[in-house]
Order: structure tokens, then C-alpha cells, then sequence
């Protein structure tokens, strides 16, 4: 074992007990904070999935173990009303060039914030709970070329619209544990082209059953 998987390997159990603690208190979190809490959440799975113990990328890793470090404190010092700047900079970006609207300043702004507030308290829809729908404020949109795929590929990496597949689908048709956020697919830590599991067995397997469009361009959008 190498030094970096020593180090590794000493690191993990830190940022797992973290993601657990997170994950026991979320629930009673704000949506600013869970938000943050879930891209914590997210991170330490990405973590964890490494093969290599950080072997492969060590600056990576190591920059990741920051972040976690960073999002815990986030969490713990989070305001509702904080500036929207501090609060982009900890968040995965939505992919839409969508601002964050945080309301603040005096009352007068505070009102005119409210059916901002009532947005992101929409009642779940019929298919899944209304705390499985929760997990995903703040992965409302993943960019998966940030997460899977490799630069420069022949198509442009998708922009996976979570929140829209989850008020459609149970999680269950992708995650063997929705609330942990676990694929069914056990995936490698970089998909590339078009035979891989992320895209037989979830992507394309999906798209046949619910007789959805199957066309490259349906996901892969320039």
C-alpha cells in the first residue's frame, strides 16, 4: 500500500461519519443548508467509489476531503439569508445559468421573497416521498462530464435532470438506495463512449421501457 492510500485510507472514515451525521440531521435542515448538506453527501459517495484509494488522482481526492471539510462548516454557519455569492461557491452549479434568488436586506425585500420561499415547498408529487424528494435540493440538475465522463468526448456530456426523472420515476428504477443516493449499476470511475453500464443499463434500458426517445441528441444536447 502506498503512502497515498495510507492517507487515503485514513481520511475516509473521518468524512463518512460526517455524511452520516449529515444525513441523520438533514431532515430538520433549512433548504439552504440541505442543499449544502447534499452535495456533501454527494461528494463523499464520489469518494468512496474511488477504486484506487486516490492513487489515480491524488490531488483530486485531496481537494475533495477539503471540500467536505468546508461544506460541514458551511452547514454549521449557514444563514438563510446569506448573500447569494457565498452560498453559489459551496453548490454544484445547476447548468442553466440560473441564478440562486436568496432574499435580503429590509422587510419590504423579505415579503417580496415569500413565493420564492413557497417554490421550493412544493408537496411532492404521488410517486415518491416527500423526503426522498427532498434529497435532491440542490442536485436538481447534475452535469455528468463533471462527475463520469471524460473531456473532449465526440458528444457533449449530459446535463441529467434529476428533479424532473424523480417526479416521474420511483428512485428505485436507479438507486438500490435511494436515500444514500446508490446506483444499481456499479459504475467505473470513467465512462467513456457509448458500451458502459451507466449507459446500457440505466440511460438507454430505461428509455426503451418507458418508450421515450432514444436519439443521441435527446440527452447529449449541444
Amino acid at each position: 500500500m502506498t503512502d497515498i492510500q495510507k492517507d487515503f485510507n485514513a481520511k475516509l472514515p473521518a468524512v463518512q461519519k460526517i455524511r452520516d451525521d449529515m444525513m441523520v440531521k438533514r431532515e430538520h435542515m433549512s433548504h439552504g443548508q440541505r442543499a449544502l448538506a447534499n452535495e456533501l453527501i454527494y461528494m463523499v459517495r464520489v469518494i468512496e467509489n474511488d477504486g484506487s484509494a486516490g492513487v489515480h488522482n491524488p490531488e483530486y481526492f485531496e481537494m475533495m476531503f477539503e471540500k467536505v471539510a468546508e461544506l460541514k462548516k458551511a452547514v454549521a454557519e449557514y444563514v438563510e439569508h446569506a448573500k447569494v455569492d457565498d452560498y453559489e461557491k459551496f453548490i454544484m452549479p445547476k447548468g442553466h445559468g440560473d441564478t440562486v434568488n436568496i432574499g435580503h436586506g429590509n422587510a419590504q425585500d423579505a415579503h417580496a421573497e415569500e413565493p420564492a420561499k413557497e417554490e421550493h415547498a412544493e408537496p411532492a408529487g404521488p410517486i415518491n416521498s416527500a423526503e426522498l424528494m427532498a434529497n435532491i435540493e440542490g442536485l436538481e440538475v447534475i452535469n455528468l462530464g463533471e462527475k463520469y465522463a471524460p473531456p473532449n468526448g465526440s458528444k457533449p456530456a449530459v446535463m441529467f435532470e434529476h428533479k424532473m426523472h424523480a417526479e416521474k420515476l420511483e428512485c428505485t428504477n436507479c438507486h438500490s438506495d435511494p436515500e444514500g443516493g446508490v446506483l444499481m449499476v456499479e459504475l467505473p470511475e470513467e465512462v467513456k463512449g457509448t458500451k458502459n453500464v451507466f449507459h446500457d443499463k440505466l440511460c438507454i434500458d430505461c428509455h426503451k421501457k418507458k418508450k421515450v426517445k432514444k436519439s443521441c441528441n435527446t440527452c447529449h444536447k449541444k
